[in-house]
């Protein structure tokens, strides 16, 4: 065994790995309310948020965001998904700033249960839900 990562109080509920493999962030079950962003070379937290008021249950790493222009910045994302909404994350590695937005879903209200960026750019972002279909941001 490497590490044993042992912050999150109650269950794991979901687990991604960057695409360069230098992190791994895990998401904590309804009880437990946490996220964690974890350096996979040293086994330290690289940053933490509270996900309380928005069990969630999938997380997905999706590259590095884009500026403007879409040239990849030293920022990655992120986005998470539960009970209702879907929150997209920006993580500064070197500082630990960890930013989030949740995403305007219109009228539609649902529960999510997966998510996938679309590969070569992470330009989409796809959710799916419990009652059987997805959302594309």
């Amino acid at each position: 065994m490497k590490f044993r990562f042992s912050e999150h109080d109650y269950e794991i509920v979901c687990l991604d790995f960057s695409h360069d493999d230098r992190l791994l962030v895990s998401c904590g079950n309804a009880q437990d309310g946490k996220l964690f962003i974890w350096d996979c070379l040293t086994g330290c937290i690289v940053s933490s948020a509270s996900v309380m008021n928005s069990p969630t249950t999938c997380v997905r790493f999706g590259g590095f965001r884009k500026d403007i222009k879409g040239r990849p910045i030293d920022r990655y994302q992120l986005a998470s998904a539960g009970q209702k909404r879907v929150i997209i994350w920006s993580l500064n590695p070197f500082t630990g700033e960890l930013e989030n937005e949740a995403l305007n879903t219109g009228t539609t209200i649902r529960d999510f249960m997966s998510l996938s960026f679309s590969p070569n750019g992470e330009r989409f972002l796809f959710a799916g839900t419990t009652s059987g279909d997805f959302l594309i941001f």
